[in-house]
Parts: C-alpha cells; structure tokens; sequence
C-alpha cells in the first residue's frame, strides 16, 4: 500500500511539474538576445523576480534606495514601462547577460549600488 502511494504521488509531482513553462537552465547566463527570444509571460516573470530580489536585497543595506527600486520598476502601471525600456535596452547590448542590464538600469534610476 505504501509503494503504491509513493508512486502515485511521484506520478503526480511529475504530472504537476510538467504543466509549468519550462525555461531552459544554462551554465551561464542567456546573452540578451537569447533572452529576447522567451515568451512575453516568461520574460514578465523573470523581470519581476530580479526587481523584487534586487529591492530587497539592497533594502537591507539603504532602505531608501530598495523603495527607490520596487516604487521604480512596480508602482502604478510602471511594470508595462519599464520592460519595454529594460527590453530596448537589452536590443542595444544583445551580447550581455540581462543581469548586467538590470544592475545597469537600477543604477540609472537609483543610484550607483556600491562604492
């Protein structure tokens, strides 16, 4: 019985796990231009996680530059704005990594993140 419940439940884990979007897993980063290419869903989703990680993250040493970032890229209807400015920008740099223009503009908007 309890084999049968373990196997049942591995079925269904793997079932659950296969209904989400895959994204593939690099040993690197994507270059912009490889980014550019996922799905409009996906790329929503990676941009609100690096703003929200990088908000709190940089909250915790300057709490006016992590409001200065989560009010930036989530306030209002900025999301909309903002990734297509991320995304244009990401176009002029197709060789960088996303990361580097997220850091890029966080500055831009924020201020310089460490000295």
């Amino acid at each position: 019985m309890l084999t049968r419940t373990r196997s049942s439940l591995a079925i269904c884990t793997a079932i659950f796990l296969a209904s989400f979007p895959q994204i593939p897993v690099y040993a690197a980063p994507p270059k912009n231009s490889e980014f550019l290419k996922y799905s409009d869903s996906q790329r929503a989703w990676w941009f609100a996680g690096a703003f929200e990680v990088v908000g709190h993250a940089i909250a915790q040493r300057n709490q006016s530059q992590g409001d200065c970032i989560a009010d930036w890229y989530f306030k209002g209807d900025g999301e909309k704005q903002r990734q297509k400015e991320i995304e244009d920008t990401m176009q002029k740099y197709p060789e960088h990594a996303p990361s580097s223009v997220v850091i890029a503009l966080v500055q831009k908007h924020c201020g310089k993140l460490a000295e």
